[in-house]
């Protein structure tokens, strides 16, 4: 892929008790050296600490062998001197000082070993947002009956080896709405977001006076920086241009700014007409030169991007045309998985007749004043709930028999 994540522009991830990234390594391979030391010259203060089980030149020895020695018959036989042994002092503060050394060093390999798997969490979390920790293995054979995702991984999928084949089950048939939820998966894991930015997407395209909500929804995550990178080939996976673009190897150029500017956010919408590039510095082009050489897809630049493969430079003329997606889906699904009660949770935004100026809310707690809806408006005319009793009373009229602002009450 495209090298290291970015350390100064990175946006911030959950803090984990670890080392730094630039000093970790090297420190805690001290910190373990250190604590090896000091274990072996305890365990040699321990060994002086030794002494021989061998009997003093003055000490009787026992003329009787053990079972089974000499003559086979547990018989006395000629006296052998025992073979000198070494065993431990007991209670001396060497041994137990080396018992304690060598379990913290122990302790310390275990501790870094597990903060280690823990930033590689992090780091697979960072590249992969979709995936949330989640093999990519599985998320294809999951995804893959329903339709390929080439921008997912550039691995094929790997068939399991059926151990128990007379446990083998068929897989239900999904339920319409667990079929909409798979063709939301399949837009999830090929461009590489989670789903509150899908969530996010198509609330903007479910705004006023767009006719084509999923083809505004799909142009959206289309105009990403990442995705651009993908369609140009600088990238064999979506989740390796999201790498390309946080380390830092991508420039913008716009009309506005009138220089180019490094960018490492890959959520970049591109607007008609800037211009994209890779760095021009020579380690720059080198890790794109070789990705491109990795990669074995065949790349099919679509006709709102023009891209120059010498120069590693392209253009966003326009905007991508629904025919032109780089993933082939079912709209209608997507329609329906976020449209209806279970969809995304719209605002209630509510405009003055003939005009565009939305009615503010009222924010104050038991003020009592309502908002000047039609259907408000309506309702104070037809005199509705002005006869209920206790809760039911609308808190327009806590203490009052009329609304405060009704305009047919004075």
């Amino acid at each position: 892929q495209a090298g290291g994540l970015s350390k100064s522009s990175a946006p911030p991830v959950p803090s984990v008790p670890m080392m730094s990234a630039a000093g970790g390594p090297r420190a805690l391979g001290a910190v373990i050296a250190l604590g090896a030391v000091v274990a072996c010259i305890v365990n040699v203060g321990t060994i002086t600490s030794f002494v021989s089980a061998t009997p003093s030149a003055g000490a009787p020895i026992s003329a009787r062998s053990p079972i089974g020695a000499g003559n086979g018959l547990g018989l006395s036989g000629p006296a052998t001197p025992a073979t000198p042994t070494l065993r431990a002092v007991p209670g001396s503060s060497e041994g137990i000082l080396g018992n304690l050394c060598r379990a913290g060093v122990a302790a310390l390999c275990l501790v870094s070993a597990a903060r280690h798997s823990r930033r590689a969490n992090l780091v697979v979390r960072r590249i992969f947002p979709s995936a949330c920790g989640n093999p990519r293995q599985k998320a294809l054979r999951r995804l893959l009956p329903f339709g390929a995702i080439p921008a997912w991984t550039n691995r094929r999928l790997q068939r399991r080896k059926v151990m128990r084949p007379w446990r083998t089950h068929t897989t239900p048939k999904l339920s319409a709405w667990g079929r909409q939820l798979m063709e939301k998966q399949r837009i999830r894991f090929h461009y590489n977001v989670n789903n509150k930015y899908l969530d996010r997407c198509m609330q903007r395209a479910f705004r006023r006076g767009i006719d084509y909500p999923v083809d505004n929804f799909l142009q959206q995550l289309e105009s990403r920086l990442d995705n651009f990178c993908w369609r140009v080939g600088i990238a064999p996976t979506m989740a390796g241009a999201r790498n390309l673009v946080r380390t830092g190897n991508l420039q913008i150029f716009s009309a506005n700014k009138k220089a180019w500017r490094t960018v490492n956010i890959p959520s970049i919408r591109l607007k008609i007409g800037e211009k994209v590039r890779v760095k021009p510095e020579e380690k720059y082009k080198n890790v794109v030169a070789k990705n491109m050489e990795s990669s074995t897809r065949n790349v099919q630049i679509p006709s709102h991007i023009a891209w120059d493969v010498d120069k590693l430079e392209g253009h966003f003329e326009d905007i991508c045309d629904h025919k032109d997606v780089g993933l082939d889906i079912e709209e209608s699904y997507i329609c329906r998985y976020y449209s209806g009660p279970t969809g995304i949770r719209r605002p209630h935004i509510r405009i003055f007749p003939g005009t565009s100026r939305p009615i503010p809310r009222k924010r104050g707690k038991g003020d009592g004043h309502i908002r000047p809806t039609p259907e408000n408006l309506l309702n104070m005319k037809r005199g509705l709930g002005l006869g209920k009793k206790g809760r039911s009373r609308p808190p327009s009229l806590w203490g009052r028999k009329y609304p405060v602002n009704s305009p047919y009450h004075k």
